[in-house]
């Protein structure tokens, strides 16, 4: 019997755009158009063969702000740092931040896990952080959330260096 396996299907990197106002060339009218953010996009769009007029099919999203993402990686270095036990996420600030997020339980499905004679166990999983996964207003709970947990579990945190964080997320949030 031969079992054919399915290759995995790559997943294409999102081209990213703003909206601009133009001007139709056949109409005058004025309309809001969807243009390249940068070259590296504008170069995707042509590899794609997406030319003028090329209709295509699109589920837009707004990317996340870079700041929430400095934010987690502020939050895991901080844990990395300060909190015995994470010492071995070393660089991996990004790790060290969803093993908070798990801890705390915030943003977490739970799923049960079947291992036989041993029983069913249930595991937190973490929810996705990613631009296009989770809105801003659940992240902002989240990190606000993570903060309250290292303050609350983890004693040896400096409490400037988390407050400063906090006051970050609150400035953003403003």
């Amino acid at each position: 019997m031969s079992v054919k396996l399915k290759r995995a299907v790559k997943q294409r990197k999102p081209i990213y755009f703003k909206v601009e106002k133009l001007v139709r060339p056949g109409t005058g009218e004025e309309v809001g158009a969807l243009v390249p953010l940068s070259q590296w996009d504008a170069q995707a769009m042509r590899a794609r063969k997406y030319r003028t007029n090329t209709e295509v099919r699109a589920v837009l999203t707004k990317p996340r702000n870079g700041w929430m993402l400095r934010i987690t990686h502020a939050l895991g270095g901080l844990a990395v740092a300060n909190v015995e036990g994470f010492e071995h996420f070393g660089e991996d600030n990004h790790g060290a931040f969803k093993e908070l997020q798990k801890r705390s339980g915030l943003c977490c499905d739970e799923m049960r896990l079947d291992l036989g004679t041993l029983g069913i166990v249930p595991v937190k999983v973490a929810q996705s952080i990613a631009y296009d996964e989770m809105e801003d207003e659940d992240f902002n709970k989240l990190a606000l959330g993570v903060c309250s947990y290292i303050r609350d579990e983890f004693k040896g945190v400096p409490p400037e260096e988390l407050e400063a964080i906090i006051v970050k997320i609150e400035e953003q949030n403003a």
